[in-house]
């Protein structure tokens, strides 16, 4: 048997836990308990973003490991009480910046849009 997370990936996880463990200790309307919907903006500098011929670099992660990473944290350090209450990452996506940084952003999910054929 082996493990296929990444031990950076890993450190990483347990580092931002224990980030926003801190903040939740300071916010007591924590945790979430209804669906919500979160954003996600994971920025990179430009040359870890981009390659020297101007490209995107291959070795960014992977935008839904980085999702699940964020939303395992969010769910350990009790800001969200269970990730199944995510129901949307509108406008999550990567970028590049002045600096490497994570943005979250959790707002009340409501269901005001149903699909059909016609979208």
């Amino acid at each position: 048997m082996f493990s296929t997370v990444n031990p950076k990936a890993k450190a990483a996880e347990a580092l931002l836990t224990y980030k926003l463990s801190r903040f939740r200790m300071e916010h007591p309307w924590l945790p979430v308990k209804e669906p919500c919907s979160v954003r996600f903006l994971f920025i990179y500098p430009k040359d870890e973003f981009f390659t020297k011929k101007g490209l995107r670099s291959k070795n960014l992660p992977d935008l839904s490991n980085l999702f699940e990473s964020v939303q395992d944290a969010l769910q350990k350090a009790q800001i969200i009480e269970d990730d199944s209450l995510i129901r949307s990452h509108d406008k999550s996506r990567m970028m590049w910046g002045p600096e490497k940084k994570l943005v979250i952003e959790i707002s009340k999910f409501t269901e005001s849009e149903q699909y059909t054929d016609d979208d």
